[in-house]
């Protein structure tokens, strides 16, 4: 018998604090700042990817550190269920 959950999302608090804790990382203070500005814009998709452009390795690092804070929530909210992680 097969026992299917649903995972919950990413809330946007989740969101906020990863998006803060590596904007901490980042030693361009102008680039930090921009970063900060395209986060409290309505327009923050369009002008983070216009910034990325001019930045593809702090992309490439934003990309690798969103998907290591999720897996780390995904391992906690296992964890309480229960239930193991098994990576390959």
């Amino acid at each position: 018998m097969q026992t299917l959950l649903t995972i919950p999302h990413a809330g946007e608090q989740d969101e906020a604090e990863d998006w803060g804790a590596f904007l901490q990382t980042i030693r361009d203070a102008k680039l930090r700042r921009q970063l900060q500005f395209a986060w409290e814009t309505h327009d923050a998709d369009v002008y983070q990817g216009c910034l990325w452009e001019d930045f593809p390795s702090e992309h490439k690092r934003w990309m690798a550190f969103q998907a290591q804070r999720v897996k780390s929530r995904l391992r906690f909210w296992l964890e309480a269920q229960g239930l193991g992680f098994l990576e390959k």
